[in-house]
């Protein structure tokens, strides 16, 4: 019989579920000899089914004592188990493969040193590094932080960047723009902002710097941000009132694939400022829908967007504002930075995050 896989896709939101989407959408092509199952919530059973030969439904949630009982019960059968987080079931004995995205919780500040961050997020984050036999990262930035706060061996390490998904291609622009505009307040040019409102997001210092485009500018474009404000949603909303924004500032929820391409290709730029980042998917899904990126010299982001981005400091809005204006009074630029940023995101193929996958599970399934 064909030793088996099971992948924890519990989590089938935000940027960790699309990874997870993109790690099982692959499998089946590069693993045809191996059995794969995965765990999932009831709501996303027919959703993965495609992907897999079997699904077990789990709705224990994350981060909870439920799912640490519930995890080695169901994958029991399992030769290895895949769990695409750092939220490892720690009583799990046999073969284990997880995923480090980031070490927000251990190096933001914001985050560093709250309960959370001291209670669960660095003890569980060690318990990982000690317990996998394969630990993956998208970026050497997050592998090379690994090695300095958790004495991580190098050698059970695989750095595997990130894909992107194949809903994420050029498209024309006017059509996409004329789909957008159906949106209540994007009416005219606007910049692009994907996230939340976590501190590591940095969505403070756009504000400030969209503050001092509106100052300069008579044309100064409109800012859509795409993602959930979730905890910090009233200090958000403080903070656009402090700066008089609130006309200025479109926010958008819960949004489908579909419409976020859309927002990428209609956009005149997206942004990404942020302080900490194992990666940054909105980076190449941005250039990959033929949109510039302009985003921080910092932490994982100049790996992977290397000569395709315009960048900033993360401490200074100044810089920022004055990258913006540079690209929207450039169609040179413009175009420059589409066609580097088309051939960058080429990098990140969905083919080559599959094979490298498939290479990293191979290492601890038995012979």
């Amino acid at each position: 019989m064909n030793a088996e896989l099971t992948v924890d896709a519990r989590w089938l939101r935000t940027g960790i579920g699309r990874y997870t989407h993109s790690l099982l959408s692959g499998l089946r092509d590069h693993l045809p000899d191996v059995q794969l199952s995965c765990i999932a919530q009831s709501k996303d059973a027919r959703a993965v089914s495609g992907f897999v030969d079997r699904v077990v439904v789990c709705n224990a949630g994350i981060y909870g004592v439920r799912e640490q009982l519930a995890l080695p019960r169901l994958a029991r059968r399992t030769a290895a188990l895949y769990v695409p987080h750092y939220n490892i079931p720690i009583l799990w004995r046999g073969r284990l493969l997880t995923t480090i995205h980031d070490l927000n919780h251990l190096l933001d500040k914001s985050y560093c040193n709250t309960w959370r961050a001291n209670a669960y997020a660095r003890p569980m984050l060690q318990r990982a590094v000690d317990q996998a036999d394969v630990i993956v990262t998208p970026s050497r930035y997050t592998m090379l932080r690994l090695h300095e706060n958790l004495r991580l061996d190098d050698s059970r390490v695989r750095v595997i960047p990130c894909c992107v998904a194949p809903c994420f291609v050029k498209r024309e622009k006017a059509v996409s723009r004329k789909r957008v505009a159906q949106n209540p307040g994007v009416s005219r040019p606007f910049i692009l902002f994907v996230g939340g409102c976590s501190p590591n997001k940095n969505l403070q210092l756009l504000l400030t710097a969209v503050t001092t485009l509106r100052q300069r500018r008579d044309d100064f474009p409109l800012l859509v941000v795409a993602g959930k404000r979730g905890r910090c949603g009233a200090e958000a909303r403080r903070l656009l009132n402090t700066l008089h924004l609130q006309r200025q500032v479109v926010w958008l929820d819960k949004l489908p694939d579909a419409i976020l391409a859309d927002l990428y290709s209609a956009a005149l730029m997206t942004v990404m400022p942020s302080f900490e980042e194992g990666f940054g998917l909105p980076v190449i899904e941005s250039m990959a829908c033929g949109t510039p990126v302009l985003c921080s010299a910092a932490a994982s982001l100049p790996e992977v967007a290397g000569d395709a981005a315009l960048y900033f400091s993360p401490y200074s809005s100044e810089e920022l504002a004055a990258a913006i204006e540079a690209l929207i009074d450039s169609s040179s630029m413009q175009e420059r930075m589409i066609q580097a940023g088309l051939a960058r995101a080429a990098v990140f193929s969905q083919q080559e995050f599959s094979s490298r996958q498939a290479s990293a599970i191979r290492a601890v399934l038995p012979n």
